[in-house]
């Protein structure tokens, strides 16, 4: 459904937020970062963009120690 709202409209950011919230990890990570691309007020992105990359960072220093 997001894929195809995307298909119709490239330039929409809340169709890439969307698809990013069903989607995980990479793939998330990119529909989040092209959501705040897109716009860069897009607050609800940056949130979840930010929340993914924390977990990333806990992960990799959890493995390092």
């Amino acid at each position: 459904m997001f894929r195809k709202a995307i298909e119709i409209s490239p330039n929409n950011p809340s169709a890439y937020y969307n698809l990013g919230i069903r989607s995980s990890g990479e793939e998330a990570i990119k529909m989040f970062r092209k959501s705040v691309e897109l716009d860069h007020t897009f607050s609800d992105g940056y949130y979840k963009l930010g929340e993914l990359l924390s977990g990333e960072e806990k992960l990799v220093n959890y493995r390092l120690a």
